[in-house]
């Protein structure tokens, strides 16, 4: 395998490219990533990927951008419960720092 990639390759090709050894690396793995690395799922059956929502697409051959990043209700209400959730352990762990 080679060392590390290029931030400029595409994280789907990446996983394509380095397949045979990574799927020895990765087996019996849990990979939590965004959604360019959506690919894993069917090319590592013994890995469990934990993906965001997004489509998989070769990006020299898609041309929609905007309907692969448009969001579902469901995502987008999860969201919202993310972003207080988020708030509401920053503003925790403030206090704390200022208290101690």
């Amino acid at each position: 395998m080679r060392s590390g990639y290029s931030p400029k390759t595409y994280d789907g090709f990446f996983l394509e490219w380095e397949q045979s050894t990574l799927v020895q690396l990765l087996q019996g793995g849990h990979i939590a990533a965004d959604a360019h690395f959506t690919i894993g799922k069917e090319l590592f059956r013994n890995s469990k990927f934990y993906v965001t929502g997004g489509k998989h697409r070769d990006p020299d051959t898609s041309n929609d951008d905007e309907a692969l990043s448009s969001t579902t209700k469901v995502q987008e209400k999860r969201n919202i419960f993310r972003k207080l959730e988020y708030k509401r352990t920053t503003q925790s762990m403030q206090t704390l720092q200022n208290w101690g």
